[in-house]
């Protein structure tokens, strides 16, 4: 109990520390709405993303370069469900996914996604590029997402010039 009153005590002074942070709202179909102080909370500071609706998910992380480790800033990415049986789906169709924009720090945060299974490709002119486990791996890194979910999924490397 003592840990749940210091864990409030901290994130009360962590958010007066930001100043005003204002909401985060998606639709599955378009791009999010942040201010740079939630992102900058959310993301920087490690805390969870926002709380999504009701049976909902939300996630957040940064975009980085598995070239020259640098965040990927301004940047459509798109959460892609995955194939009935998890693996990557064959083709990447835009209507399908979740679209977002990464922040000039690299960083993204979507609220408000459907349970399931999905992969995150980075617009590369003219196609995207999936995001994998680590900077130095090929694996595409798949994302798990329950209802109620706030996930924050770290460092995330796509391939980029």
């Amino acid at each position: 109990m003592r840990a749940l009153a210091f864990l409030a005590i901290v994130l009360s002074l962590s958010v007066a520390a930001c100043g005003e942070v204002t909401s985060v709202t998606t639709s599955p179909l378009y791009s999010p709405v942040e201010s740079q102080a939630e992102s900058s909370l959310a993301i920087s500071s490690g805390l969870l993303p926002p709380q999504p609706a009701p049976g909902l998910a939300s996630i957040s992380g940064i975009l980085l370069s598995t070239a020259n480790g640098l965040p990927i800033p301004e940047t459509v990415f798109l959460l892609f469900p995955a194939e009935a049986d998890g693996s990557l789906p064959t083709f990447l169709v835009e209507q399908n996914g979740i679209k977002g924009v990464s922040n000039a720090r690299g960083e993204i945060v979507l609220t408000d996604v459907p349970p399931g299974v999905y992969y995150i490709g980075v617009w590369v002119p003219y196609s995207y590029s999936i995001v994998v486990e680590y900077s130095d791996k090929r694996t595409p890194r798949k994302i798990i997402l329950r209802a109620g979910d706030r996930v924050n999924l770290g460092s995330l490397y796509a391939p980029w010039p």
